[in-house]
């Protein structure tokens, strides 16, 4: 289960029983993006449940040190990261995310309400640049917050090779905006490069991010 971007006092207080129910039933563990998050589960005694995503940062080897000191289950290779640094990390307990629209910017702003007044619902609008560039703005109603996303989502299929010497403990695909067979046929896709060694070819255009490229 996926947790908020942004967390505030008191969020998550109303689901320690789903929460648990959740686990009682299945639930394989939650990710989460920042600490206040870490804090709820660990109080509720989850913290072996946990993911950490790319935003709980552990960039170096004493931040993966730390977290795995308080027993979580894995973190999240940072986007920041390229090729040559990716490499030299060790992966074996951490995720890569090699599909996705990557968040650009987390915002307590809600666009749609800015733009057309609030609806009381989660929303989806599109901002566009000088360039003609559309960037999508999901809206969270209920966690008061926006998430920008890039234009074009990352997409490191042509990479799977690479990616697999680095040995990752395992990879993801991070599913926003897309329809239900956009879904199909982008899982499809990924599954048969990674899973049985079958490149297909991506009609989609993809951005490698960091991947080819340090921090600007």
């Amino acid at each position: 289960l996926m947790l908020p971007h942004v967390v505030r006092e008191g969020d998550l207080k109303e689901y320690r029983d789903t929460f648990r129910c959740l686990k009682e039933i299945g639930l394989g563990g939650f990710l989460i993006r920042n600490l206040e998050s870490f804090s709820f589960l660990k109080e509720m005694g989850m913290e072996k449940d946990i993911r950490l995503d790319y935003s709980v940062y552990t960039y170096n080897s004493r931040a993966q040190a730390f977290w795995q000191e308080q027993g979580v289950q894995r973190d999240t290779v940072p986007y920041e990261l390229n090729e040559r640094e990716i490499g030299k990390r060790d992966n074996t307990n951490s995720e890569m995310v090699v599909y996705g629209y990557l968040p650009m910017m987390v915002s307590a702003q809600c666009v749609q309400k800015n733009l057309n007044g609030c609806n009381h619902s989660y929303s989806l609008v599109r901002l566009k640049d000088r360039m003609g560039k559309y960037f999508p703005v999901k809206s969270y109603c209920t966690s008061y917050y926006s998430v920008i996303y890039n234009s074009l989502p990352l997409g490191l299929v042509k990479e799977a090779d690479e990616i697999r010497s680095m040995h990752p403990a395992a990879v993801r695909l991070n599913f926003t905006i897309e329809t239900l067979e956009e879904t199909k046929e982008i899982a499809a896709a990924f599954a048969g490069t990674y899973c049985k060694g079958i490149a297909v070819p991506a009609e989609q255009e993809y951005t490698k991010g960091h991947f080819r490229r340090k921090v600007e």
